[in-house]
């Protein structure tokens, strides 16, 4: 086998992998999705769950990871933890875009308002 044999097996795991996640957030499999915040993606919880942060979930990773999150450890908390993190960070940036459209707004209408006043004042 071809080394793009296998990284091409790498990339369609990781596909069902987190189609198999999309699933079970939809579905709410074992009542999986009440436990995480609402909006987490699978993708998110792919990559919470490879522990290593390798790109690669692990069959090891994938059920430990699972059965720790259903089974409410310490480590579920965490888990948890960071999803609830990536949410939070996801939401900060788009604040933080929308304010700085805002202020771009701001400062446009700003310059509009001067040039607006300086005709005036020349009247």
């Amino acid at each position: 086998s071809e080394p793009g044999d296998a990284q091409t097996q790498k990339v369609l795991r990781k596909d069902r992998v987190i189609h198999l996640l999309d699933r079970m957030l939809e579905e709410n499999v074992c009542e999986l999705a009440p436990v995480v915040l609402a909006g987490t993606t699978a993708q998110r919880i792919y990559e919470a769950l490879d522990y290593n942060d390798d790109g690669e979930l692990t069959h090891e990773e994938f059920i430990l990871g699972i059965g720790q999150l259903l089974l409410n450890s310490p480590t579920e908390r965490q888990f948890v933890n960071e999803i609830n993190q990536g949410v939070f960070k996801e939401k900060m940036a788009d604040l933080i875009k929308s304010q700085d459209l805002l202020k771009t707004r701001y400062d446009s209408l700003q310059d509009h308002l001067t040039k607006i006043n300086t005709q005036f004042d020349k009247l």
